[in-house]
Order: C-alpha cells, then sequence, then structure tokens
C-alpha cells in the first residue's frame, strides 16, 4: 500500500452485475460466464446467468448444479424470492424429494424472519404453503420499454419482481409521481380476491425485467386451502390509501457495490501495436482501431472500479482519458492502483485481465475484468474491511458520489 494520489475519473457507476441483472450489458456464452466467475465466483447473480446458459445449452447436469449454487448464495445474500426462483429452475430439470424441500423450506425460515417484508412473507410460510407458492409462481421476462399492464386494465395476477426496474404511474387525475419499482416488490391490484378488480396504474419496464406471477383466481384457490397466504399477503399491502404505492420493500436505487476510483497499469504494454486489436473470445469478431503506441514503457490509464471484491474487479475506462482505442486482451498483466478514499492509502494490487467488454453507456467505455492474485495479507485484510464497510457508510459514500462527483462528471462531459 501507498500514498495515493486524487486521479480525474469520469464515466458512468453503474455496476457491471447490475448492468447483466437488467439487460444492459448481455452475457452471450457459457465460456464468458465463466470468464466473470473467475473475478466474482461467489455472485448469486452471476451464478444464476452462467446456469440459464448452461441450460440453453443442454448442459443439464451442471445446471442443476449452479441454479444450486445459486440458490445458497441467494439465501446468503437475504434474497429470498430469487432463491426461490433459482431453486424452481433447479428442480425444473430434477423433481426433489421431501426432504430436500424441507431442508429449504427450513434454510428459508431461518435466514428470512428479519429481512424485508417480501422475504419475511416467503419465511413465514408454513412447508405445505411454500411448496403450493412455488408450485403455482409462473416466470415471465419483458424487454426494457414494455408495458405490464395499464391503469384500468383488469388485475389478474399478482407479479413479484425477481430483477430489474420497473415504473409505475397513476393517471393524470392521481396527485402522485412515479415510482420506482425494483427487486424484491411486488404489484397487482389483486384484493379483494373474490371480486372484480383493475389495475390503478399503468406498470411499465425500464429495463430488461424478470417476474414471477400468479393468477388470481389460482391464488384465491390456493388462500382459500391456506388462509395464512392471503393473511401474509395482505401484509405487504398494508391497507392504507394513499395515492403512492403502500409497500416499501427495498432501496430505490439498487446497487452492486460502491464504484472506486483506480489506476491501471498493464507490465506489457509493447504488446499494443499500431492496429489494437478487441477481440472477444465468446464472438468471432475483431474490431481494428488506430492510435499511437504508447510513448513510455507503462502506460497509466484512469478509470472506476464497478463491483469490487476481493477476488478481483471490473474496471471502466473511458474515452475522456484519451485512452488509446483499443485496449488489452485476455491474459494480459497489470497493477491496479486503488483509491480507498480515505485520503491516506492506495493500494497497489496484481492481476490479470480475464475479461474484455464494450461499455453499455453511451461513451463508448471499455470494461476489463481482472482477477487479483498474489495479494500480500496486509493488503488483503484492508481489501477485505473496505469491502466489508457496513451499510450505512457505504449508502453515505453513494450519496456523496450521486450528489457530488457525478454532477462534476456531467459538466465536464458538457464541456
Amino acid at each position: 500500500m501507498r500514498e495515493k494520489n486524487s486521479p480525474t475519473i469520469s464515466g458512468e457507476t453503474i455496476g457491471v452485475i447490475q448492468q447483466i441483472s437488467e439487460g444492459k450489458l448481455r452475457i452471450e456464452s457459457v465460456d464468458e460466464a465463466e470468464q466473470l466467475l473467475h473475478i466474482y465466483p461467489d455472485d448469486p447473480a452471476l451464478q444464476r446467468v452462467y446456469a440459464d446458459l448452461l441450460l440453453e445449452d443442454n448442459r443439464l447436469t451442471e445446471a442443476y448444479e449452479v441454479y444450486g449454487k445459486a440458490a445458497e448464495g441467494f439465501i446468503a445474500a437475504g434474497m429470498n424470492l430469487q432463491a426461490i426462483v433459482a431453486k424452481i429452475l433447479q428442480w425444473s430439470l430434477q423433481k426433489p424429494d421431501h426432504s430436500q424441500g424441507r431442508a429449504f423450506h427450513t434454510i428459508l425460515h431461518e435466514a428470512g424472519a428479519d429481512l424485508n417484508p417480501l422475504q419475511r412473507f416467503f419465511a413465514r410460510l408454513s412447508y405445505p404453503e411454500l411448496v403450493t407458492v412455488m408450485r403455482r409462481l409462473v416466470r415471465v421476462r419483458l424487454v426494457s420499454g414494455q408495458d405490464v399492464k395499464k391503469a384500468g386494465d383488469p388485475a389478474k395476477e399478482v407479479f413479484f419482481v425477481v430483477s430489474g426496474t420497473l415504473e409505475e404511474t397513476y393517471p393524470a387525475d392521481r396527485d402522485s409521481v412515479s415510482v420506482l419499482i425494483a427487486a424484491n416488490d411486488i404489484f397487482g391490484d389483486i384484493f379483494p380476491l373474490d371480486k372484480q378488480t383493475a389495475s390503478s396504474a399503468t406498470i411499465k419496464a425500464l429495463t430488461d425485467v424478470e417476474l414471477v406471477k400468479i393468477s388470481k383466481p389460482v391464488l384465491h384457490s390456493a388462500c382459500q386451502k391456506y388462509p395464512n397466504i392471503e393473511k401474509l399477503l395482505r401484509k405487504l399491502y398494508k391497507a392504507e390509501k394513499t395515492p403512492s404505492r403502500p409497500w416499501q420493500t427495498v432501496r430505490r436505487n439498487p446497487r452492486y457495490g460502491l464504484p472506486t476510483k483506480v489506476t491501471l497499469t498493464f507490465d506489457d504494454p509493447n504488446d499494443l501495436d499500431g492496429s489494437a486489436k478487441i477481440t472477444n473470445n465468446h464472438s468471432s469478431s475483431t474490431i481494428q482501431r488506430s492510435f499511437n503506441p504508447p510513448q513510455s514503457q507503462k502506460e497509466r490509464y484512469e478509470g472506476i472500479a464497478l463491483d469490487l471484491s476481493v477476488g478481483g474487479t471490473c474496471v471502466e475506462l473511458t474515452p475522456q482519458q484519451q485512452i488509446p482505442q483499443g485496449h488489452p486482451g485476455y491474459g494480459q498483466s497489470a497493477t491496479i492502483s486503488i483509491d480507498l478514499l480515505n485520503d491516506t492509502i492506495c493500494l497497489d494490487l496484481k492481476g490479470t485481465v480475464v475479461w474484455t467488454r464494450h461499455g453499455s453507456n453511451q461513451h463508448e467505455s471499455v470494461l476489463l475484468g481482472l482477477k487479483f492474485h498474489d495479494l500480500e495479507t496486509a493488503d488483503l485484510e484492508l481489501l477485505e474491511e473496505y469491502c466489508r464497510g457496513c451499510i450505512g457508510e457505504q449508502n453515505l459514500l453513494w450519496s456523496l458520489w450521486q450528489s457530488i462527483i457525478q454532477p462534476q462528471q456531467e459538466e465536464r462531459q458538457i464541456q
């Protein structure tokens, strides 16, 4: 570790994992997912993507195992709904016995008792109630811009948001602003279950979205057999009559890691010639671009580390830094200098490029995935402490980032 400089950065600050979850960055092959898993081996959202790709590739045994790992990771992260969906997909490949089902129910109950309202809903279901709900959930995928329903449409289903972001907009005669709906939220004007109801708002997908739903007649039948399901659902809706949505289950600005300023120094800059190649291992396309070769033995690039972890990070390099219009390839070694935002310390860590892509934003940034190696004990402990920072500290830093750093970036881009 060493004393730090104050690098100037620009670019977007949406984490790579969030971009993948929202469909802004698509993982197109099993190989590409495996590259990212070298950096984030324990990330359940990435494991879920990997399992989906294995399933598409008809590698059913591997998909079954990875869906199970994703479910375990989601439970550890307090994401019971996402764990349930992963389990549904896993058990669609191989039917579980009752011991497996009861073991999963026990884990949900133990892990979700003190979490947000939707998580508590699933944790407080009895085993027969959980099985009843899981068997009736239907998966729905939407693309960005697609309407789920419009105000005034018959309310025929209750929806649970697995991933992505939607917008709920009330008619003009309602004194209300649009509200964002995110992972772990529910929507659907289904009560009372035994009467016809209409949707009070228009729901539109702002990103790619994954939902699970239960139709109103099916839910009504299940609640007649198990009244506790309806009782727990009603708690989610909080019967208060307000213009805005009556439930607030998650923070409305989801994020997957605090953006962190970094500087990259590549160990073999002479590998980059005047006709740089950008090659994606998951496709056959190669992009040729010209730039001036580095003038120094080691070229330094500034950027933002997204989804920083103790295993590695993804770094966004932006054109505003006058970075050559090409980038290092898979397998190249680099030193990454990480600004820890404490005005005194900057970590210098060794890493290897294991994934490369163009970013999803309009500025044509480049994304590099680096896997750390040969970390010294002191550096590892400091990195773990930074990544483990309490939620309150992270939220404060994120708010400062959005209120101070981002406006400065936008102002520089306009200039």
